[in-house]
């Protein structure tokens, strides 16, 4: 089995790495197919872990789509459309038939996984669960319309837990329209317990993303710092018409609520101090040494972003987010709360506000987080999360 596979025809690369996440379906010429998911750190894990993966075959409107589903939470998984979709309908139906005989005649199929920088991680077998019979009847009751049987069918994908001694490591260089920015960085799965070696991929693949839509060092900074003592002041500063949005990264592998408790905590802090040195007209620089503090002092709106990886549901700690709310954390008198908002939700919604309008993409972004937040300040006393994904 081959560590490392890509899509065999570049029509098929280009639109993998098009993706902000997502996957793709692709048969080989013997008929196998192979499934290429291009997904954030935590899903990476939760997949490497066993979690289960389906291929849910939907008739609602009575024209097929394929929707692949991540159960990294096993009350709501997380799903992808099909890429394929965006075709011609004959397109897509012959895709979709071809795909289906494949799982009737029993071939086999492969999963080739990609962080969010299209780096490869692995590559195996997986074991999909069909059953001709029960498609056969589900077949039939779709075509009778009949309104008592469900309009979806799902195809268990048989993912099994890894071994995590063959994965990969990556070396991620990131290349922008003047320079080449080198991250000397290895990331070895095996370490899964490790949130720091985690933090730094999510770090990485953020930036990934984010520089689809921003530009670096020019009106987006990344790990800026404080002038005085060269620490770090935020993960990353964007700069907007009038909008200066502040984002900390926080990643946690554990479900332990201590330990997710702590991560959320601690980036709700870094970003208050960083609001909070605006204010103080502290003197924040780049990475290559340009001042900030003009940028940072000439816009009258702050938005505090923490973003944390895809397995944590910030919604179940909320209490806990709330006595933030009434508790001095040392010397700030009144804390304020960031947004809240994960990897995954972040990436979907940047890519579906930038396809609708390219032109305004950034007047926009800075229109919606400006009505929202204000909206959500006035009418609430609580903890924003915004939560575009499920």
């Amino acid at each position: 089995m081959p560590r490392i596979r890509y899509p065999t025809s570049d029509k098929n690369c280009k639109k993998l790495l098009a993706l902000l996440q997502g996957y793709l379906i692709e048969l080989d010429p013997d008929g196998n197919l192979w499934l290429y998911v291009k997904i954030d750190a935590s899903l990476i894990e939760h997949i490497f872990k066993g979690c289960r993966i389906s291929l849910n075959v939907d008739m609602e409107t009575r024209f097929p789509s394929l929707q692949l589903e991540i159960w990294d939470d096993i009350d709501n998984p997380i799903f992808f459309i099909d890429t394929v979709l965006e075709q011609s309908q004959s397109e897509f139906l012959d895709h979709f038939n071809r795909v289906i005989q494949s799982f009737k005649l029993e071939k086999e199929m492969h999963i080739s996984i990609f962080d969010l920088n299209m780096f490869p991680i692995d590559c195996y077998q997986l074991h999909p669960q069909f059953e001709l019979n029960d498609w056969r009847s589900w077949i039939r009751s779709v075509i009778r319309d009949d309104a008592t049987q469900p309009t979806s069918f799902r195809i268990d994908l048989g993912n099994k837990l890894g071994k995590t001694n063959e994965r990969s490591l990556v070396v991620l260089n990131m290349i922008d329209d003047r320079n080449v920015i080198q991250h000397h960085f290895s990331f070895d799965y095996n370490g899964a317990d490790k949130n720091g070696t985690h933090g730094y991929s999510q770090e990485n693949a953020t930036l990934g993303i984010l520089s689809r839509f921003f530009r670096i060092n020019d009106n987006m900074y990344v790990s800026p710092l404080y002038l005085d003592s060269d620490k770090e002041y935020t993960d990353f500063i964007i700069f907007l018409r009038n909008t200066t949005i502040l984002i900390e990264s926080k990643f946690c592998m554990s479900n332990a609520p201590r330990n997710i408790n702590q991560q959320l905590k601690k980036g709700s802090k870094q970003l208050f101090r960083a609001h909070k040195s605006i204010k103080q007209g502290k003197n924040i620089k780049s990475e290559a040494g340009k001042l900030l503090t003009h940028d940072l002092q000439s816009r009258d709106r702050v938005v505090r972003l923490c973003l944390y990886n895809g397995n944590i549901d910030v919604r179940t700690r909320i209490n806990y987010l709330r006595q933030l709310l009434s508790k001095r954390i040392k010397d700030e008198e009144a804390f304020i709360m960031p947004s809240f908002v994960s990897t995954t939700a972040l990436f979907q919604f940047l890519g579906v506000m930038y396809e609708g309008d390219p032109t305004e993409f950034e007047s926009n972004l800075e229109d919606f987080l400006t009505t929202q937040l204000d909206r959500f300040s006035k009418k609430y006393k609580s903890i924003p999360i915004f939560d575009f994904s499920k």
